[in-house]
């Protein structure tokens, strides 16, 4: 089982197209997703420590943690369903047919990148290591939606992945423009 979780960790780094078919199939696959979503959050936790050089993310560790994971986690069901709407239900293939859950245990293994981020020892690593990680799960993120819903090209899957993430970042424009 855990040999399975991690190498399934490894080829989604890769990204390898063949994994993302092989999780899309496994029914079984949701709570791994979940976890690998949850140490995504831990690594950014830990770097943002290591970074900030603070004992005071220590003493509020606990209820960041919960936080933080509550917040990854219902982002994660979010952005996989917006996907979900506008792959599947907008602008599907002639051979899309894909659950909700099999797509978001797709997406929450195409985190898989973002681990990298708990090597953050400083905060020039911190950036860098977060903006190279942020592109690198957009790739993986592309590759998984365009395997999954059988897309032809990678085009239209990036194409659904910049949607995705306007309306997405629509109600953070809301509240920047509402407070001006």
């Amino acid at each position: 089982m855990i040999s399975l979780f991690l190498n399934r960790i490894y080829r989604s780094i890769k990204i390898d197209p063949g994994v993302f078919d092989e999780i899309q199939k496994d029914k079984k696959a949701t709570p791994s997703a979940a976890i690998l979503v949850l140490l995504t959050t831990i690594g950014v936790l830990i770097a943002l420590y290591l970074v900030s050089g603070s004992r005071s993310i220590i003493f509020s560790g606990s209820a960041l943690f919960i936080f933080g994971s509550i917040i990854a986690l219902v982002m994660w069901i979010i952005s996989s369903y917006i996907i979900y709407f506008i792959g599947v239900k907008m602008f599907p293939d002639k051979k899309t047919n894909i659950s909700f859950v099999s797509l978001l245990n797709v997406l929450g293994f195409a985190y898989a990148p973002a681990l990298i981020r708990v090597f953050s020892f400083t905060e020039n690593l911190f950036k860098v290591l977060w903006v190279g990680s942020w592109f690198w799960v957009f790739a993986c993120s592309a590759v998984a939606i365009k395997q999954c819903l059988n897309y032809k090209n990678l085009s239209k899957a990036f194409a659904v992945l910049i949607a995705s993430l306007f309306i997405q970042s629509l109600p953070i424009l809301y509240l920047i423009l509402r407070t001006k």
